[in-house]
């Protein structure tokens, strides 16, 4: 496998290792925990994240609770969608 380089944004230094191991975790299809789980907090971040931006922009008034009682039901959708296009 050709090695990609990845550089620090603070040091501006090649980055080895750690990230090597993250990025073959991730590649698909997922055969470890970690390229799962990486992938589940991906999508219950997205879901959650565009969730919010949508509810933030709504012109009237919504209560807090059901504000994240949307966002946690999109955030369980979002383990789902992720369960259906990771895993099976």
């Amino acid at each position: 496998m050709q090695e990609i380089p990845f550089f620090c944004g603070i040091c501006h230094r090649k980055v080895g290792g750690r990230m090597d191991y993250i990025i073959d975790a991730m590649s698909l299809p997922l055969d470890n925990l970690l390229g799962m789980l990486l992938y589940a907090i991906l999508c219950m971040g997205v879901m959650g994240f565009v969730t919010w931006i949508t509810l933030r922009f709504i012109p009237y008034p919504i209560s807090v609770g059901l504000k994240n009682s949307i966002i946690g039901i999109s955030v369980y959708l979002g383990i789902i969608i992720w369960w259906f296009a990771f895993i099976s």
